[in-house]
């Protein structure tokens, strides 16, 4: 599937009567306590970034701390977002922040009105 990814060309849309050629789109879900920033520079080691028009998607919890030093370090932006809180007390509550964070990815999608030809997920992101 790497392969595949990596060696993929621009993608031909109707727009208008004329033939465009545009980028492939790819939706970025970031992992625990990460950003754009951090999934950025996880694109770029991969080559993603000069293949794809990249869209971010950060998680509904937010953190002043990032998973680990390094990444506060890097990363220009000092808020870092989770797809989960960690801190459920029930397995219900776990439920409801996953039925949250799914929703808000769907509601992303659907408000956009172009499809997605790729998603990348990273860690908690996938």
């Amino acid at each position: 599937k790497k392969k595949i990814l990596l060696n993929m060309k621009c993608i031909k849309r109707q727009q208008e009567g004329e033939t465009m050629e545009k980028k492939p789109r790819l939706l970025c879900l970031h992992g625990w306590r990460s950003n754009s920033d951090i999934t950025n520079l996880q694109l770029s080691n991969l080559g993603l970034d000069k293949q794809f028009e990249i869209t971010h998607l950060h998680g509904p919890f937010q953190s002043k701390v990032a998973e680990n030093p390094l990444m506060q370090e890097m990363s220009t932006n000092k808020t870092f977002y989770s797809w989960l809180s960690l801190r459920h007390e029930s397995p219900e509550q776990l439920q409801e922040e996953l039925v949250a964070s799914l929703k808000k990815v769907l509601m992303h999608v659907l408000a956009r009105g172009r499809p997605y030809d790729a998603v990348y997920g990273f860690s908690q992101g996938a």
